[in-house]
């Protein structure tokens, strides 16, 4: 009987590149994630994309089995399969991918509740994967390489994998004046930048060579009660009927009442201890959805 036939891969260029090391394909990688500031730094090089309102997403493509798994490492790939099976155009390679899995709405800007609709969905047809990283390519442990070198790698690898209407997309970098560039993002209403230091290499955990700036988007929405018992610390409050992870400040004592009836919400529960609406406390309507957030 004919022996089958070997999966062909193409030739590997990677063992000049700096950094990069012969390594045994791993399995979840813990993300490399962006620490919070208010402002740029004013030293060093850096580069920068738009910040996202999606799931934080590492793709896997092994002997041609390919994998979608959450920020925290739970394995989506049932839930991500359009993703999953966009993945098969680049069989050839092994490799993990970093980036962030979207719906986007008329503006082109990512909708974590069209997100979250599509995902209701039997079949969802709208998901998005934008790719910002690499992390292992063919037999190439390539976190140790600096940013513009895997950016370099992974845009020659998505151009030849990917046309424009692909379900795996690019997720480009942008040099420009990072000021001028917050400012144009919010006013856009979208989520922020995330700004990158080029030369840095790619650790799991919190780092200082990523940056996030959020747009500070408020409003005010009328506190009607708050979680007590559910190991929140500080406690969760209830804003217009609505899950929200800030904390009630301190100075918005409310009056408790024991009759929920007097609040109209979809869903009661025994942990929550009700107000009655007439304090107003200003909150981030995105913040609105982190509770929502903590399974990623």
């Amino acid at each position: 009987m004919p022996r089958a036939a070997a999966r062909r891969r193409p030739k590997s260029t990677l063992s000049g590149l700096s950094g990069a090391l012969r390594a045994p394909f791993p399995g979840f990688i813990p993300p490399c994630l962006a620490t919070p500031a208010d402002h740029f730094p004013a030293r060093g090089e850096w580069v920068h994309e738009i910040k996202h309102d999606g799931y934080r997403a590492q793709a896997h493509l092994q002997a041609g089995k390919s994998s979608v798994f959450t920020r925290n490492g739970y394995d989506w790939t049932a839930r991500f399969k359009p993703i999953a099976d966009a993945l098969q155009a680049l069989g050839g390679h092994d490799l993990v991918l970093d980036g962030e899995i979207v719906v986007m709405d008329d503006r082109g800007a990512s909708d974590f509740h069209l997100l979250q609709d599509e995902l209701a969905k039997k079949a969802p047809e709208q998901l998005t994967y934008l790719v910002f990283d690499l992390l292992y390519l063919d037999g190439f442990d390539l976190r140790g390489s600096c940013l513009q070198d895997r950016k370099r790698v992974l845009g020659q690898l998505l151009g030849t994998g990917f046309k424009e209407d692909s379900r795996i997309q690019l997720n480009p970098h942008i040099e420009a004046d990072p000021s001028a560039l917050i400012a144009q993002a919010c006013a856009m209403h979208l989520e922020g930048i995330v700004s990158k230091n080029i030369h840095s290499v790619y650790r799991s955990g919190r780092q200082e060579d990523w940056i996030k700036i959020k747009c500070a988007q408020t409003d005010t929405f009328p506190i009607i009660a708050f979680v007590e018992k559910l190991g929140a610390s500080p406690p969760c409050t209830w804003a217009a009927g609505r899950a929200n992870s800030c904390c009630m400040p301190v100075r918005l004592k409310p009056v408790f009442s024991s009759d929920p009836t007097e609040v109209p919400l979809r869903q009661r529960s025994a942990n929550l201890r009700w107000k009655k609406a007439h304090r107003d406390g200003t909150q981030k309507p995105r913040e609105l959805v982190q509770a929502q957030r903590r399974m990623r």
